[in-house]
C-alpha cells in the first residue's frame, strides 16, 4: 500500500496536482534533499504541507522537468524507495539538465511522514549556476 502512495504522488508531480501531493503528507512531513541550499535552492528543508509547497514552488522557479520517469520501486515496512530519471532546462539560464535520482519515503497511515531526495549535487550545483560540468 505505501509503494501505492509514492505511486499516487508521482502522478500528481507530472500532472502538476499540488493539491493532490499536499493532501497526502502528514501535518509534521519532513522533505528535504541532500544537498546544501545554498548550491540548490529547493534544499530547505520543509515541514508539512507548507514546507512541501515551498519545495514545489522553489525548485518550480529553478527547474523546467520535460521528463520525470520512475524506473523502479522498493518497498520495505513503512518505506519506499523510487529510483528515477530527471531531465529538462533550467529557467535562468536555459541550460539542459538531465540527472537520475533516488528517492526515499517514509508514510505512515497512508500519509508522508519524511522524503528525503539524493541527487548528484554537484552537477545540479553546476548547471544551476550556468557553468555546467559534464565530468562531475
Amino acid at each position: 500500500m505505501n509503494k501505492r502512495i509514492a505511486q499516487i504522488i508521482y502522478a500528481a508531480i507530472n500532472n502538476k496536482d499540488l493539491q493532490s501531493i499536499l493532501d497526502l503528507q502528514s501535518e509534521n512531513a519532513d522533505w528535504s534533499v541532500c544537498a546544501s541550499p545554498e548550491k540548490i535552492p529547493w534544499a530547505n528543508p520543509g515541514r508539512g504541507p507548507k514546507g512541501v509547497a515551498c519545495f514545489f514552488k522553489t525548485m518550480g522557479e529553478w527547474l523546467v522537468a520535460e521528463a520525470f520517469v520512475i524506473e523502479d520501486y522498493l518497498e520495505k515496512d513503512n518505506k519506499v524507495v523510487a529510483i528515477g530519471y530527471q531531465a529538462g532546462y533550467v529557467k535562468p539560464t536555459g541550460y539542459h539538465y538531465e540527472f537520475d535520482f533516488v528517492h526515499v519515503w517514509e508514510i505512515k497511515n497512508e500519509k508522508v511522514s519524511k522524503f528525503r531526495a539524493y541527487i548528484d549535487t554537484a552537477y545540479v550545483a553546476s548547471a544551476l549556476s550556468g557553468e555546467p560540468n559534464i565530468n562531475v
